[in-house]
């Protein structure tokens, strides 16, 4: 499929000999055309698949409950997951681990990949603990 512009070189008696032009190869157009509308179409999708939360939202500083519009509180986690597609899991970091539990961890031990975060769920990076 293709399209050939130009003209005719012709002999003196009017006929054609030559053509003088340039031929567009149309198959690679409709492919990038195709590909330019599936992209356009993924990026209608977006803005319909992203939720934000704005505003201020009071929480307290000591056990990090949200009040919603109702005046009700509610842990932080239930409070986005309800508002967004957020889901978390939980686990306990370095830091907390020896705070909490100092006998069971030794200074050595932090710094190991394994050590990092303590939970059955999946790292920021999608690897599992």
């Amino acid at each position: 499929m293709g399209s050939m512009r130009g003209i005719a070189i012709r002999e003196k008696t009017g006929k054609p000999i030559r053509m003088l032009g340039a031929h567009t190869n149309l198959m690679v157009l409709k492919r990038a055309e195709k590909k330019l509308q599936k992209v356009n179409e993924d990026l209608h999708k977006v803005p319909a698949e992203i939720k934000v939360l704005r505003g201020i939202s009071p929480i307290c500083t000591n056990c990090k409950q949200i009040r919603d519009y109702n005046g009700y509180r509610q842990q932080v986690e239930s409070y986005i997951s309800q508002r967004t597609d957020t889901h978390f899991s939980h686990g306990i970091c370095p830091k907390c681990a020896k705070k909490l539990c100092p006998d069971m961890f030794k200074d050595e031990d932090f710094g190991k990949p394994e050590l990092e975060w303590h939970n059955n769920a999946m790292h920021p990076d999608g690897n599992s603990a």
